[in-house]
């Protein structure tokens, strides 16, 4: 009591300057001895330091700042008080109504202030109401602010909860609000609602980024304002972690990761203490990335795991999860060795083998192989599984992603007759009582893979009977899903590489069509829309590139209109390009080309060109047989360049384009222009392990054969003793093809005497596989 005279006694009689000062000493020493002041007092002395006519801001003693920081450490202090020595460190108790002046007069100030700047603290009547009550004490104020805060709160919740695609557009809005109106009252939970909205959004592309906003805001609002309650913890981080690790980003899960790290070890925020979920998240982006390294982070990430747990910093090692994302991580990307370790750890711990699951993902590893034996391999697996239920191992039989997986394995190497056993033998395990191993919708989507994959002539009758199947056991109500985006653009495919735009015009109509009656997971995307591109660009019709740009348009248009929800990818800008560079046309060519660039520079990262991309171009000048084209071809070659050098794209000219450039000149009979590339590119290739292929010499004996000098005979022939040696030594994988013995009786037919010569060549030629 008498400390609270002390304090009402000073704040009446002392000088504005004085009476902030000593008021903070006072109430710091009070709370440092224990007393239990109510917030009233607290607040008293933060309207000392903030009075509404102009007051000096002192500079606080340390030990005032020391004594008041470990009292609210301990718990005795109200949340304006808190606020209070947040801010008082940094002489800035509120944004609102702070003033800089400066003053002519220098003997109004000390000498510690040589820039004679004053800062003045006047609160405003808004910001006065909303920590310390209206003037009127009618509280009419704080009770609005209060309805105002419920029913933000309501709002956001109920949008937060829902499910739909737009839910988090519209409670990001609200969490905005009420960072602008209630920084001092939003808290963890309202942002975690927010980012579990964005992060429930999967075919969201801006998701993650969103998600990150908030963290960040989150951060900012702590740190601005001392909100603890909205700081940041090992919640928020593991939320915006799986955004990220949900689109495969290994790259910003990990810059996540690491500011996580840095708030808990720097920043001493104990509730941002990364845990096994953290780690869980982590590795979860790397088994749903595209990166070639990410198995390897993977088990990066694993082996930091057991070395936190270890130190103690983790209270539990890996668990069954953990292990099995790992192993998914290395089957996705084809390591059969990463992912037979980590079934070994498993076998060596105390957990419960989930063998079907385990073996499930070996198998899916030896898919992804892309190694010879990897059929046999996966097929071995699974006979493993089915020996082990035989002899009473494990309770249950394979089930049907064990048996999708396998047919796979062969699907991916176009193995028709292999799926198709291995089909025969799931539909038999079924029918005898293994009701695991009933076939869905993926395993006979599996199957039509192998047939797009076979390319046999057949592949698309054959595709499309089992898509029709699909359809059938799916109305009939034996399966529960029907035929999905990729089953569609699988049979798709398979007219597409047989060059029949037709039939894949048919097959996106039926998926158009299945899609506008309920089956929403048949959607055409880019993918199917890029397949019909590539359909009309293999098909060699007069009007194909007309067609494969009518079919870009309408890309842009569905994608601007908001039905479409990729941008057109660089595939598909490709495939156009291709359509035109098939039939010479360099204008329609170089016409997408200029789409593409000024797409990509509006901000379609897909639309990035490549330099396959320019290769294309490059080859359209080639047959364009116009007689600037060499010139053309070589400005191209050298535009590539230039990007390469300085990065712009990511690899620089290759065997292929610099072959266009020297088929230019070769069409044209241009000896010495075709041997000058030819130089160039055995310069540029001695710094790589690249070689010049066999194309490269067919293209250089073209060329002596349309120059009609004398010596063509002689140097053609030094030209394939060359192919010959450098086959021999190993530089060439292949060697003399039918093209090579065609292209040289082409230039020897010319010539008198070379009858006997063109025979040889003719029998050489037959002998061709």
């Amino acid at each position: 009591m008498h400390l609270f005279v002390h304090i009402v006694v000073w704040n009446v009689l002392q000088p504005p300057k004085l009476r902030a000062l000593d008021a903070t000493d006072t109430l710091a020493i009070g709370i440092s001895a224990g007393y239990n002041l109510v917030e009233m007092m607290t607040n008293r002395v933060v309207m000392a330091l903030s009075m509404r006519r102009a007051t000096t801001m002192i500079n606080p003693s340390s030990s005032s700042i020391s004594h008041l920081s470990r009292a609210l450490k301990e718990g005795r202090n109200s949340r304006s008080s808190y606020y209070y020595i947040c801010h008082l460190r940094t002489f800035q108790p509120l944004s609102a109504g702070v003033e800089t002046l400066t003053t002519k007069n220098k003997s109004h100030f000390s000498n510690s202030n040589p820039d004679n700047t004053v800062t003045y603290f006047s609160c405003s009547s808004s910001t006065k109401k909303r920590y310390f009550g209206s003037d009127s004490g009618s509280g009419l104020s704080s009770q609005k602010n209060i309805q105002r805060l419920k029913k933000l709160r309501k709002d956001l919740e109920m949008w937060s909860r829902r499910s739909t695609r737009d839910a988090p557009d519209r409670a990001t809005p609200i969490l905005q609000q009420f960072f602008q109106e209630f920084y001092d009252e939003v808290n963890a939970r309202d942002c975690h609602q927010v980012i579990s909205a964005w992060n429930k959004t999967r075919n969201r592309k801006d998701a993650p980024k969103q998600a990150f906003v908030i963290l960040e805001q989150m951060i900012d609002v702590y740190d601005k304002h001392g909100n603890d309650s909205v700081r940041p913890t090992g919640a928020t981080y593991n939320f915006v972690i799986d955004t990220f690790a949900q689109k495969g980003d290994i790259e910003n899960a990990c810059m996540v990761f690491d500011m996580q790290v840095s708030d808990f070890e720097m920043r001493q925020n104990v509730k941002a203490k990364p845990n096994l979920s953290t780690f869980g998240n982590l590795i979860y982006a790397c088994s749903k990335s595209r990166e070639k390294n990410a198995a390897e982070i993977s088990k990066g990430i694993l082996a930091r795991i057991i070395d936190w747990h270890e130190k103690g910093k983790l209270k539990e090692g890996p668990n069954m999860r953990i292990l099995i994302t790992v192993m998914n991580a290395c089957a996705r990307n084809g390591d059969v060795e990463g992912a037979t370790s980590i079934l070994q750890m498993m076998e060596n711990s105390v957990y419960t083998v989930p063998y079907i699951r385990a073996y499930s993902i070996l198998i899916n590893a030896w898919s992804k192989s892309k190694k010879d034996d990897s059929p046999a391999q996966a097929r071995s697996i699974l006979q493993e599984l089915i020996d082990m239920h035989f002899n009473g191992y494990i309770e249950e039989g394979p089930d049907v992603i064990a048996y999708t997986s396998v047919i796979d394995t062969y699907a991916a190497r176009g193995d028709v007759e292999g799926a198709c056993d291995v089909l025969e033998i799931m539909e038999a395990d079924f029918e005898s009582g293994n009701t695991d191993a009933k076939p869905n919708t993926h395993t006979y989507s599996s199957l039509i893979h192998a047939w797009s994959k076979s390319r046999k002539a057949d592949s698309p009758a054959q595709a499309r009977s089992i898509l029709q199947k699909l359809i059938n056991m799916y109305s009939g109500g034996y399966l529960n899903e029907g035929p999905d985006l990729i089953a569609y653009s699988d049979v798709m495919n398979a007219y597409a590489s047989l060059g029949d735009p037709q039939g894949a015009s048919d097959i996106l109509k039926m998926m158009e069509d299945a899609f506008n009656s309920g089956n929403s997971a048949a959607k055409p995307d880019m993918r199917a829309y890029s397949t019909l591109i590539h359909a009309w660009a293999k098909s060699g019709r007069d009007h194909a590139p007309q067609e494969a740009k009518n079919l870009l348009d309408k890309i842009i248009n569905l994608h601007s209109k908001g039905d479409l929800e990729e941008a057109p990818s660089l595939i598909s800008y490709n495939s156009v390009i291709d359509a035109y560079a098939s039939r010479g046309d360099i204008d329609g060519a170089t016409g997408v080309l200029e789409m593409i660039e000024a797409d990509f520079e509006s901000g379609n990262m897909d639309a990035k060109p490549t330099i396959w991309t320019y290769t294309i171009i490059m080859k359209a000048w080639s047959k364009s047989r116009r007689d600037d084209a060499p010139c053309k071809a070589t400005n191209l070659l050298n535009k590539i360049n230039d990007l390469y050098s300085k990065g712009n794209i990511e690899e620089g000219p290759n065997t292929i384009t610099y072959n266009a450039v020297m088929d230019a000149y070769a069409n044209k009979g241009d000896v010495q222009g075709a041997s000058d590339v030819y130089e160039t590119m055995k310069n540029d290739f001695k710094s790589g392990d690249r070689n010049a292929e066999v194309q490269t010499y067919n293209i250089l004996i073209k060329a002596w054969g349309r120059s009609i000098k004398k010596n063509a005979p002689e140097e053609v022939e030094k030209i394939l003793q060359e192919i010959n040696d450098q086959h021999a030594s190993g530089n060439l994988q292949e060697g003399p093809t039918k093209r090579t013995y065609s292209s040289m009786i082409n230039c020897l037919q010319k010539f008198k005497g070379m009858e006997k010569r063109v025979e040889e060549l003719k029998n050489l030629r037959k002998s061709c596989k």
